[in-house]
């Protein structure tokens, strides 16, 4: 997975914390710098560069600490947990892409 940052995370009832991953991402706007220099040809970083978000990954943290009878053990959730899991994961999935998300990276 490429990682471009840290979008949050997530506690689902059946199956426990997730990290949601920035894996895709387009620049939008680049400001001039903030550094103003008489030399023309020298490059100088942008104060801000702001990028809107194109993909997010859902990953589950599993504890490895946890035994496999652990309340966040996937192998335990009954048919009715994984059916609600899933419509969990899947309406998460479906606000994301309902929205736009921005974030800015730092200056180099």
């Amino acid at each position: 997975i490429s990682l471009e940052g840290i979008y949050g995370m997530y506690n689902l009832p059946c199956s426990g914390p997730h990290l949601v991953l920035i894996v895709e991402s387009e620049e939008v706007y680049t400001s001039p710098s903030s550094v103003l220099t008489p030399d023309r040809n020298e490059s100088n970083p942008p104060l801000i560069a702001l990028r809107r978000v194109k993909s997010l990954e859902i990953v589950p943290i599993r504890n490895k600490n946890n035994p496999p009878n652990s309340a966040y053990s996937p192998i335990l959730l009954s048919d009715e947990q994984h059916a609600e899991e899933s419509r969990q994961l899947r309406l998460l999935r479906n606000s994301f892409k309902e929205h736009d998300f921005y974030f800015s990276v730092p200056a180099l």
